[in-house]
Order: C-alpha cells, then sequence, then structure tokens
C-alpha cells in the first residue's frame, strides 16, 4: 500500500495546520496522546521516506534511460543534421548551375532572336538590292503587274523604320524611283501601242469598207 494510502487524509487536507496539530496532539496533550502521536507521526515520516526514495529511484532510473534514449537520438539527429547540411550544399550547387545554365538559355534565345532580326533586315536589303534588276527582266518580258508588286513591296521595305539606319538605302531608293520611271514608261509605251494598235484596226476597218464599195461600183 503507498503511503499516501495509510497516512491519515487529515494530514493531507488543504486546511491542515501543522501549528494547531502541534498546540493539540503534542503540548497540550496528555503522555500518552503525545507519545501516540508521536509514534504515528514516525511511521508516516518513514512511510513518506520510502515512497519518496522509490519514487526518486524510479525517476533516476527513468532518466537515466531517457537519457540514454536522447543520447541515442541526439547522435542520430546530429548524423540527420551532416546529411542535411551536405543535401543543402547540393541544393546550393545544383541552383547555381541550374541559374548559370538559365542565364545561358536566356541568352541564346536572345542572341537567336537578334540573330533572326538580323536575317530579315539582311533579306530585305538583298530584296531591295535585287529590285531593279528584277524589275527591268519583268518589264522585258512584258509582265507590267510583276514589276509594279515588286516595286510597291521594295519600296514600302525602303521606307521602313529597321531599314532607316542603313546609308546604303539612300542609294537603292534612288535606283528605285529610276524603276518608278521606268515602268511609268513601260505602261505609257503599252498603252500607246495599245491605242496605235486600236486606231490602225478602225482605219484598215474604215479603209476595206471603202474599197469594197468601189469595187462594187
Amino acid at each position: 500500500m503507498k503511503a499516501s494510502e495509510e497516512i491519515d487524509r487529515v494530514f493531507l487536507d488543504k486546511k491542515f495546520s501543522a501549528t494547531k496539530y502541534m498546540l493539540r496532539y503534542i503540548v497540550g496533550a496528555s503522555e500518552d496522546v503525545r507519545k501516540d502521536q508521536l509514534q504515528t507521526i514516525g511511521r508516516y515520516r518513514s512511510l513518506a521516506d520510502q515512497e519518496i526514495a522509490g519514487v526518486v529511484e524510479s525517476n533516476y532510473s527513468n532518466f537515466n534511460a531517457s537519457l540514454g534514449k536522447f543520447n541515442v537520438i541526439s547522435n542520430q539527429l546530429q548524423e540527420a543534421r551532416a546529411g542535411l547540411v551536405e543535401v543543402s550544399k547540393r541544393s546550393m550547387e545544383g541552383k547555381a548551375i541550374l541559374t548559370a545554365k538559365t542565364k545561358n538559355l536566356n541568352e541564346l534565345l536572345l542572341l537567336k532572336y537578334e540573330s533572326k532580326k538580323v536575317i530579315e533586315v539582311v533579306d530585305d536589303i538583298d530584296f531591295i538590292d535585287k529590285a531593279p534588276s528584277q524589275i527591268r527582266h519583268a518589264l522585258g518580258a512584258k509582265n507590267a503587274t510583276a514589276a509594279v508588286d515588286m516595286y510597291l513591296r521594295a519600296f514600302e521595305l525602303v521606307l521602313s523604320d529597321k531599314l532607316a539606319v542603313f546609308h546604303a538605302i539612300a542609294s537603292m531608293r534612288n535606283a528605285l524611283m529610276e524603276c518608278k520611271q521606268l515602268i511609268e514608261d513601260h505602261i505609257v509605251h503599252e498603252l500607246e501601242s495599245i491605242l496605235f494598235l486600236q486606231v490602225c484596226a478602225v482605219v484598215c476597218s474604215k479603209f476595206n469598207g471603202s474599197s469594197s464599195s468601189i469595187g462594187r461600183v
């Protein structure tokens, strides 16, 4: 049985007063009562000391066991911490590599974009440069429509902002203006030829009609 179960509940009550107990059962009591109370208190003290000693020993054993477990856990945590430090280090290295590769990729994409723009500009300049000869060739082949289309596209490119920085565009613009004059001259010539042929056809028709009338007379 535990000491707390054998000790009179009066001693365990929160309202228990040791002073009042001493005055009643020790100081003011008879010799027999005093002796009996002292024996009771001594026995209660012995029981309490035994229980306290048992609790202390049990707790000390539990503490030692807990301390051993704590040491094991602490060692495991140290190992885990070392592993986490290594993982963190590798993660930072991987992040640095990934950042560098991302930067290189962005630079390559930018370079690709700029290269594409340069290629487009070069193609436009090449088209403008070749336009005069191609326009003349189209006019020589009696293909005024193709000549006009090439001229319009080339002239639009010459006036675009992306080619305005090139000084050579000025001379190309002059060459295109000459082509414009050639196209106009060609169209005028073609129109004159068409009109001439139409007039000739009318005259011939009238002449043939007059000849037929004279023959019948």
